[in-house]
């Protein structure tokens, strides 16, 4: 379905191409023109481009070189390659690898052209909807089967239409301030702000001024007033982040607020009130600090009416596969990948591997494998060595782990993968390796095991 809204941007050397495209999609679609590939660029970087119809032969950077510049700029174009060149059994190929949606050999018919802008639209528009989608539950959902993450599902979804405080502890990266942001908008509050405060990136006064705000001239360096963080917040979500690290000075003056909704600016005299809900998060034992005389009792209790502990990703072990598989999608959708099977030997290393840095790493660590590589299959020689050296008793804690019998254990992973992706096919797993095929054969033998 043709969409008026969209805009379509044209590319030739030849002004008289340009003319009569603009002439016969100017009723259909916001048009606008560049006779070459620098032009294009600089006419991308201001408009939202639905569709860019790209001679392929131009001076200067040709088309497929501005293709790529394009691609490079904004990946949601889709491009149509407009070339007369007909006899060329390669340039499919490289358009296609390249991101082409399509290719037109002139002259071309006008109603061509309208049909393949109207299905290059659609298919940006269809993916634009798939990405907002997952990204919408990647932002509102909390993903997990586990029982303990199905217990704080319910909490979260219990007290989301109550005002009640809520900390939230678990180790950095969990998902903190994701449990938070769902726990926000699944509530009354949910069309009001919510604003994040790092309590730990900031000392004494810098953090009194976020969370306060201050009046021109309060300290040096305040040259204009300033709104602080419990204003902002008003009639939403204070989410205070890393509260373990907030300086007691300034605890104290949480706990007044929390008393009284009032604040007044530093450097002002005026009381004003502030409707905020109290979501906190800490990756520290508060009880621990508030023995060391670190943390104030009496604000530990305001705010932890009610109590989330999030459980590291190593006690979960059933939900890292649903995770990355979640984020697999989703990385496959914004890189345009396409890896949907994932060996045995990569899933068992995956699943026995410690995650220290829990959600937060896995999610990064599967960004980067589908960003830099494009396969259907994902093998051990796609993880990081940390995953690859983790599989269950590779390793066993006595003094013979030694690095050499480490990094045999490492070849030995490599080693089948590469095989099971070549079928068993020893010579063409060898060429792969960059070694001779005696050398694989004497690998193998050597392998305590090997998993066809």
């Amino acid at each position: 379905m043709i969409n008026k809204k969209d805009t379509i941007l044209a590319i030739d050397d030849e002004k008289d191409i340009l003319i009569g495209l603009e002439e016969a999609l100017k009723d259909h679609y916001n048009i606008l023109l560049a006779e070459n590939g620098q032009e294009a660029l600089q006419l991308i970087k201001k408009n939202d481009i639905s569709v860019a119809l790209l001679d392929y032969i131009m001076p200067g950077d040709n088309g497929l070189q501005t293709l790529r510049k394009i691609k490079e700029l904004d990946p949601s174009i889709e491009i149509i390659m407009v070339t007369a060149i007909s006899n060329d059994p390669n340039l499919a190929f490289e358009l296609a690898k390249c991101g082409a949606f399509n290719y037109i050999l002139k002259p071309f018919d006008i109603a061509d052209i309208l049909m393949n802008i109207c299905r290059a639209s659609e298919r940006r528009s269809l993916i634009k909807i798939s990405e907002g989608l997952i990204a919408q539950i990647e932002n509102k959902s909390f993903i997990g089967e586990c029982a303990q993450i199905k217990k704080i599902k319910q909490i979260a979804k219990d007290v989301a239409n109550h005002d009640t405080n809520v900390l939230i502890e678990g180790e950095t990266g969990t998902g903190k301030e994701i449990l938070a942001k769902i726990i926000h908008e699944s509530g009354e509050r949910s069309s009001k702000p919510f604003i994040v405060v790092n309590c730990g990136g900031l000392n004494s006064q810098f953090l009194e001024s976020e969370l306060f705000g201050h009046e021109k001239g309060a300290f040096t360096g305040a040259l204009e007033k300033r709104t602080g963080k419990f204003e902002l917040a008003n009639n939403g979500t204070l989410f205070l982040d890393e509260l373990g690290n907030m300086p007691l000075d300034i605890q104290g003056k949480l706990l007044r607020v929390l008393e009284t909704k009032k604040i007044e600016r530093l450097g002002g005299s005026k009381s004003i009130s502030v409707d905020v809900r109290f979501i906190s998060a800490t990756n520290i034992n508060l009880k621990e600090e508030i023995a060391k005389g670190n943390f104030r009792e009496d604000l530990y209790y305001r705010l932890n009416t009610i109590p989330i502990k999030i459980p590291p990703l190593r006690e979960r072990n059933q939900d890292i596969m649903l995770l990355f598989n979640h984020f697999l999608a989703y990385y496959n959708k914004k890189y345009r990948r396409s890896f949907s099977f994932i060996s045995p030997i990569a899933e068992k290393a995956l699943t026995n591997y410690n995650w220290p840095g829990n959600v937060r790493e896995l999610k990064h660590i599967v960004e980067r494998i589908v960003s830099l590589n494009n396969s259907k299959k994902l093998k051990t020689n796609h993880l990081p060595i940390e995953i690859m050296v983790s599989t269950e008793n590779d390793f066993p804690s006595n003094k013979q782990n030694t690095l050499k019998k480490m990094l045999q254990n490492i070849e030995n992973r490599i080693i089948e993968s590469t095989l099971q992706e070549c079928n068993n096919n020893q010579a063409k797993a060898a060429k792969k390796l960059g070694i001779a095929p005696s050398t694989i054969s004497e690998k193998i033998k050597a392998l305590k095991k090997y998993e066809k």
